[in-house]
């Protein structure tokens, strides 16, 4: 499941669709979550997939069905 939702990020690309306005990080509505991956990488100790943001690093376990943030800011 977490990878499925991980395909539909890497797929929606970096731009912004028009008509959409930019919230600054930590604007009101609380956590923006991943919106523009830079990155991926699989830790070798447990297996977990590593997400690098603009808004923090995110961390996937094995199994897991959703991201949890590791670092970075709201």
């Amino acid at each position: 499941m977490a990878l499925v939702a991980l395909a539909a990020l890497l797929l929606a690309g970096c731009g912004e669709e028009e008509g959409t306005p930019s919230a600054p990080d930590g604007a009101a509505g609380g956590d923006p979550g991943i919106v523009h991956v830079h990155g991926l990488g699989r830790n070798p100790a447990d297996g977990s997939l590593l997400i690098a943001t603009h808004t923090g690093l995110f961390r996937v376990a094995t199994g897991a069905e959703a991201p949890v943030r590791v670092a970075g800011h709201l």
